[in-house]
C-alpha cells in the first residue's frame, strides 16, 4: 500500500486536448473544463485514450496529460 496522494490531472495543452475530446463529445470549451475538473468514470475512460505520464514529487503523484 502506498501513501501517495493522487492529485487532479495536469494538462499541458488544454486546447489540443479539447479538440481530442470533441471528436467523441458535444460541448463547449467550458463544458470540457468542467468535465476535466470533476472526477468521473467518463473522465477516467477519456484519459485512457490520451497519453498520461505519472510523475511523483514526495508523497504527491502528478498525472501529466498530453495529446502526443
Amino acid at each position: 500500500m502506498s501513501n501517495s496522494i493522487t492529485i487532479a490531472p495536469q494538462v499541458s495543452d488544454s486546447r489540443s486536448l479539447f479538440e481530442v475530446w470533441r471528436e467523441s463529445n458535444i460541448g463547449s470549451y467550458s463544458d470540457f473544463i468542467c468535465f476535466m475538473t470533476k472526477p468521473s468514470g467518463e473522465r477516467i475512460r477519456f484519459l485512457l485514450t490520451v497519453q498520461v505520464t505519472g510523475l511523483s514529487h514526495g508523497s504527491l503523484l502528478f498525472n501529466q496529460v498530453t495529446t502526443t
